[in-house]
């Protein structure tokens, strides 16, 4: 992030634990605007290619649902 004169603020006249506290909190302010991007994977893609039975629950495969 840029630093500009309008951004900054001066934290000179406080205390070095006030300083280290508000840049502290700063930090989080800025971790939550942060989003993670987590890769998708396809853990699941084979059991929708093949039928599945759980108890009397039947799921078609994915070929069978195409109309043809």
């Amino acid at each position: 992030m840029p630093r500009v004169a309008a951004t900054m603020l001066d934290l000179s006249e406080l205390p070095p634990a006030q300083r280290r506290e508000v840049r502290d909190f700063v930090d989080f302010l800025r971790s939550k605007r942060e989003v993670a991007r987590k890769p998708v994977a396809k853990h699941f893609a084979k059991l929708i290619d093949e039928p599945l039975t759980v108890d009397s629950l039947h799921i078609p495969s994915r070929e069978s649902l195409h109309v043809r």
